[in-house]
C-alpha cells in the first residue's frame, strides 16, 4: 500500500491543507481495481484502462472501463441521451415453416448504453421474404415453404429503424409441398401446372406485380382443388403486366 501524503502550506496568515490519497490495485476471487483515487471534492481517477468521476455530494458519478466497454452511473437525478439507432432481435433467426417467433427491439444510445423497447411501441414490418405477418406486439408468423427462404423484417420506434434477417425453413416430416412442374404460354394465357398437392384439398392461387410485398397483400386469382393424384393446373389470362405468381395450400 502507498503512503499516504499531507502536506500544509502557510499563505499570508491563512493555512490551508492540500490531500492527495492514492490506492493501488486491489484483487480479490473475482473482482480486481486497477487503480483508484480521489482527491477532496471528487473529480477524476483514471489509470490506463479505467476513468472515474466522482462526486463526494453523491448527486451522480460517472465510470467508465474502456475494455470491456462498460459505463456505470450512479445517483444521476436525470441524464438527456440521443438515441442513435435501434437493434431488432430474437432468440433464434432460424423459424420453421407455419410457427411464429417473438421479435424485441432494443434502442442503443450516444454513450453507448441501451435499453429495451415494449414490442408493443415497435412499429413492425415484413421487408421481403416468407412471413405472412407481424402482429402488434412483434409476434411473427412464419408462410409456407419448399426450400429453406431468408427474410427480412424490420422494426421502427423513436425516430430509428432496425432490420432482422430470418431464415424459414422446411418443416422436417411435415406435409409434402406443391411444386410446379412446368410453365408456358399459349393462346394469350400463362399456364403452370404441378404435383404434390393433398388429394381432394382446395389450394389458392396468388397474383402480385410486386414480389416483395407480404403474402397478406398478395391478390387471391382462384381457388381450386387438387386432382385425386395431388396434381393442379392453372390457367390465367395474361394481362401485359409483369406479374407473379404463388400456389398456397392451407
Amino acid at each position: 500500500m502507498r503512503a499516504i501524503f499531507i502536506i500544509t502550506v502557510a499563505v499570508a496568515g491563512l493555512g490551508i491543507l492540500a490531500g492527495v490519497s492514492e490506492g493501488g490495485s486491489r484483487t480479490s476471487a473475482s473482482y480486481t481495481v486497477s487503480a483508484d483515487a480521489m482527491d477532496a471534492g471528487g473529480g477524476r481517477g483514471s489509470s490506463v484502462k479505467y476513468t472515474n468521476d466522482a462526486d463526494i455530494g453523491a448527486i451522480g458519478a460517472l465510470g467508465t472501463v474502456t475494455s470491456p466497454s462498460e459505463t456505470g452511473k450512479g445517483g444521476y437525478i436525470g441524464q438527456l441521451y440521443d438515441v442513435t439507432s435501434l437493434a431488432v432481435t430474437a432468440a433464434t433467426t432460424n423459424v420453421s415453416a407455419g410457427s411464429n417467433l417473438q421479435l424485441s427491439a432494443s434502442a442503443l444510445l450516444d454513450d453507448t448504453t441501451s435499453f429495451g423497447v415494449p414490442a408493443t411501441q415497435v412499429s413492425w414490418s415484413v421487408v421481403s421474404g416468407p412471413i405472412a405477418g407481424i402482429n402488434a406486439s412483434g409476434l411473427a408468423t412464419a408462410g409456407s415453404v419448399s426450400v429453406n427462404t431468408t427474410a427480412t423484417v424490420q422494426g421502427k420506434a423513436l425516430g430509428q429503424s432496425g432490420t432482422l434477417q430470418l431464415l424459414v425453413m422446411v418443416v422436417s416430416g411435415g406435409q409434402s409441398m406443391p411444386t410446379i412442374a412446368s410453365a408456358m404460354v399459349s393462346g394469350g394465357n400463362f399456364i403452370f401446372s404441378g404435383t404434390n398437392g393433398t388429394p381432394g384439398k382446395n389450394y389458392y392461387v396468388l397474383t402480385t406485380t410486386n414480389v416483395g410485398l407480404p403474402l397478406s397483400n398478395w391478390t387471391v386469382l382462384a381457388t381450386n382443388t387438387f386432382d385425386g393424384s395431388g396434381n393442379f393446373r392453372v390457367t390465367n389470362s395474361m394481362t401485359g403486366l409483369n406479374r407473379f405468381y404463388l400456389l398456397k395450400a392451407p
